[in-house]
């Protein structure tokens, strides 16, 4: 009998290192891609930002972040902000230590970047593995007509409307 393989495992990236023998490992104290301490067990909400000049977060979009949390009526506690420029490591597969993930939000990076190998509609909510993925344009740069639509389909996928 075949064996499964669940989907995700199927268009997730891996990578796998062949070390010779002689090889010899080195542990360090610090990693800097050890990106599991940036979600914790109880976070329903992980919303992925990747600025739209792909270095730091300007304050127009940490504000627009903000607000976007707060208009969606989210506890802060229960809401993980991953930067991807300060966490170049981070990827779709350290979202699955948060027990209670609900929902994922990804402004201004594709699902590609995080490893998925999906195509889908940006500002369209879809479901992955159980998770509801929505993803935007960065908040910086979005126009207003997709501004409107991109709430809308929030409220939609927050159950807000």
């Amino acid at each position: 009998m075949p064996k499964h393989i669940a989907f995700d495992a199927a268009v997730l990236d891996e990578t796998i290192y062949i070390v010779p023998d002689d090889a010899k490992l080195t542990i360090s104290a610090t990693n800097a891609n050890d990106v599991s301490h940036l979600i914790s067990p109880e976070v329903e909400t992980v919303v992925v930002i990747m600025p739209y000049d792909k270095q730091q977060l300007t304050d127009k979009g940490k504000q627009a972040t903000e607000k976007l949390i707060g208009a969606l009526k989210l506890e802060p506690r229960k809401v993980a902000l991953i930067s991807l420029p300060e966490n170049p490591g981070f990827s779709f597969r350290h979202m699955r230590q948060a027990s209670q993930l609900k929902q994922v939000i990804l402004l201004g990076c594709s699902l590609k970047r995080l490893g998925v190998h999906v195509d889908i509609l940006r500002y369209k909510p879809f479901i992955f593995n159980g998770l509801g993925i929505i993803i935007s344009d960065s908040l910086e740069v979005i126009s207003d007509t997709d501004k409107k639509v991109f709430w809308v389909r929030l409220q939609q996928m927050f159950k807000l409307i």
